[in-house]
């Protein structure tokens, strides 16, 4: 082989190699572009997402406050305009003796009072409390003990028969 012949396959193979380079750049290349509008679709759609839930909470808060700050869900729901409708209220009706549907109005005669009744069960009474316990006498005063002298050195207790 001559060098020529080895200088155009070095040329060859370098050819191949840009090639291979750049087409590995442009594969890359395809990818963040396309991940990249992936992700601007995807912060658009939390965007929307983030918008409504900042339109509900602003709602509630709204609600809320009419409500006289009162965050319960009888006085924040949504009042539906349809109070006195359909069928089951009138069996309800029929069930309440004392009905009107013009609201409320304090009965016409006194409700009668209740007898006392005595109970069925009466709880039996605590037990005394007990005698508070003696006071004890402080001891007597005993004369100081010689301190504890823990000393390797000291063969005064040594018992030298055994």
């Amino acid at each position: 082989m001559s060098v020529q012949d080895e200088v155009r396959a070095l040329e060859a193979r370098f050819e191949a190699t840009n090639r291979e380079h750049s087409e590995r750049a442009e594969l890359a290349g395809r990818k963040v572009d396309q991940t990249l509008a992936e992700a601007k679709e995807k912060n658009e759609q939390n965007l929307a997402n983030a918008a409504k839930v900042a339109t509900r909470l602003h709602e509630m808060a709204g609600r809320q406050k009419a409500a006289g700050g009162w965050g319960t869900a009888a006085a924040t729901d949504k009042k539906s305009g349809e109070f006195a409708f359909g069928t089951e209220e009138d069996e309800e009706q029929d069930d309440m003796p004392g009905f009107r549907p013009g609201g409320w109005a304090p009965p016409s005669s006194p409700a009668p009072t209740p007898e006392p009744v005595a109970p069925v069960y009466q709880a039996p009474s605590p037990p005394p409390a007990p005698p508070a316990p003696p006071v004890r006498q402080p001891p007597a005063v005993r004369r100081p003990q010689r301190p504890v002298v823990d000393d390797d050195d000291d063969l005064s207790n040594q018992s030298w028969l055994s």
